[in-house]
């Protein structure tokens, strides 16, 4: 996209930089106004803009999806290290053993209870 702004169009590498970006995140909406003199120009920025909308939208997915993760990892963490409540222990006493002890998988019923990726009911 730039080397096209500036080879093709004559634009400053910032103006051609505003173009592969604006061209990419909407379909070419927003570029600027591309000289179509010359079919190969339409035929370029259309071919770019089709190439690029999908490549541009699975990159920006990804870049989301990365933030997003972070952020529930972070979550995740302060709900394991946050003390228990008195409701967390009352759904401990009703899921722990008779005997008073925590197993393994007592312990991750629990945790998973904490995060609740499952209910308590």
């Amino acid at each position: 996209g730039v080397w096209y702004g500036v080879q093709r169009e004559g634009w400053s590498p910032i103006q051609s930089l505003y173009f592969a970006v604006a061209a990419m995140a909407t379909g070419g909406l927003e570029s600027p106004s591309v000289d179509v003199g010359q079919g190969t120009n339409a035929v370029l920025v259309g071919l770019y803009a089709l190439v690029g909308v999908p490549i541009f939208a699975y990159n920006l997915g990804n870049v989301a999806a990365a933030f997003e993760g972070m952020v529930s990892r972070r979550r995740e963490v302060e709900a394991l290290l946050k003390r228990m409540d008195k409701e967390e222990f009352e759904i401990a006493a009703a899921i722990v053993a008779p005997d008073d002890m925590v197993d393994r998988a007592e312990f991750v019923l629990l945790e998973l209870i904490r995060l609740n990726k499952i209910d308590a009911a």
